[in-house]
């Protein structure tokens, strides 16, 4: 059999290809090898009450991309011991951003509300919400995030945990809070 550019053999089956084939298969590989290196367009991130001192979950946010727009979304996790027990009512929450060079600016919000709650069983409770959609950064680069409990509430609702989702979209199409 005569040998192209590409030449495959396994065992006594033999596959040879011609120039136009071989770059073909090349562009194939190339490609999805250049789109399975992409970054992923969300990043989750999760921090254990015992390593909240002071109940201050604080996160690592990378918002480094100027052509794209962030949502993110918080989540709580509560212990619901039985017997079981009503929600103690809404959570007070200071959501505190750092900007890259030092900045900080925070707003006081609650979550718990029904509409807040993602997932419910016997022993815990999952409220998830959207917290800022839209957001087009003022620096770009790294901000700390940190979502601050009250240590009352941390006991009061048994927090077990904190975590924060932020979603990248783009190319900058929502406007929100910088």
């Amino acid at each position: 059999m005569p040998r192209g550019i590409l030449h495959l053999s396994i065992g006594r089956w033999e596959v040879g290809t011609g120039p136009i084939l071989a770059s073909l298969f090349l562009s194939i590989i190339l490609l999805f090898g250049a789109t399975s290196c992409a970054e992923p367009p969300s990043m989750e991130q999760y921090v254990l009450t015992e390593d909240a001192p002071g109940g201050e979950y604080s996160f690592l946010l990378d918002m480094a991309d100027t052509t794209a727009t962030y949502t993110v979304k918080v989540l709580l996790v509560e212990d619901v011991p039985l017997p079981r027990r009503a929600s103690t009512g809404p959570i007070p929450l200071i959501m505190k951003w750092k900007t890259p060079s030092g900045n900080t600016v925070q707003e006081k919000v609650w979550m718990g509300r029904g509409e807040d709650i993602l997932f419910e069983n016997y022993f815990t409770r999952h409220l998830f919400s959207t917290y800022r959609e839209g957001i087009i950064p003022s620096e770009y680069g790294r901000w700390t995030f940190i979502v601050s409990v009250p240590p009352a509430e941390v006991s009061s609702h048994r927090l077990r945990g904190a975590g924060v989702s932020l979603v990248k979209s783009g190319p900058l199409q929502g406007e929100g809070p910088e």
